[in-house]
């Protein structure tokens, strides 16, 4: 049962680290695409402002907006083959990201129906169907969803989420299962106390009728609380 809980508590931990290096790459991806939208406010606020003041035409505004939209949209690439791919190929590395999607923890925004070939199992989809109120620029959207056909725009990491399943499903089984380790160990010594104890009705059966109850009290004593934490706890 030692050994057993033992390597219980090994697996446990090898998946705390993996799940902790999954949740930093969540941040480094939540990072980026946080990142790729603030920039693109500012393009979309910047190129808005130039065309209404005739400082810049439509067509050399579509041309700066499409640029920095392809560059956004490898964010989303990146996103798609690192975590999505491995589940929708079956992967070796599918369980390392697809426990993300089951437990609803990954929202990705769409600015066009997505196609289901691109979706992870259980994502959650939210599609922009209408123009976007934070753009200025009449074509961002427009030129969005030409160019977001097959990836999210967006995608928003739910962190306590995250926190709250390893917390649940790995730290708190590890701790259940290092307190086992403790009480068998405890157990174990206790009982090794008890078995000596009485060792000495054999070792000194000289000795007074007293002492010999001592002994007798203090074996049965360890023996009891041995097994009550090997059996009750």
């Amino acid at each position: 049962m030692g050994q057993t809980t033992n390597n219980q508590v090994t697996d446990l931990s090898t998946e705390l680290n993996e799940k902790n290096l999954v949740r930093s790459a969540i941040l480094d991806m939540q990072k980026e695409f946080d990142r790729s939208y603030y920039d693109l406010w500012s393009i979309d606020y910047e190129v808005s402002a130039k065309v209404n003041a005739s400082l810049m035409t439509i067509q050399e505004a579509n041309i700066t907006v499409t640029a920095f939209l392809w560059s956004m949209f490898k964010t989303a690439d990146n996103y798609y083959y690192t975590f999505v791919d491995p589940i929708l190929s079956h992967t070796a590395e599918e369980a390392k990201y697809a426990w993300l999607y089951q437990n609803g923890i990954i929202t990705e925004w769409w600015v066009v129906a997505p196609d289901y070939d691109y979706i992870a199992n259980g994502t959650m989809i939210i599609q922009e169907t209408a123009a976007n109120e934070s753009l200025y620029y009449n074509y961002t959207f427009t030129l969005m969803q030409q160019i977001f056909t097959d990836g999210p725009t967006y995608v928003e990491a739910n962190v306590p989420a995250i926190d709250a399943y390893i917390l649940e499903n790995i730290t708190n089984p590890i701790n259940t299962a290092k307190n086992q380790l403790f009480q068998i160990q405890l157990s174990t010594n206790i009982l090794t106390i008890g078995i000596l104890s009485m060792s000495f009705l054999v070792d000194f059966g000289s000795v007074g009728r007293k002492w010999k109850v001592i002994y007798v009290i203090i074996g049965l004593v360890c023996v009891s609380i041995s097994l009550f934490f090997t059996y009750f706890l």
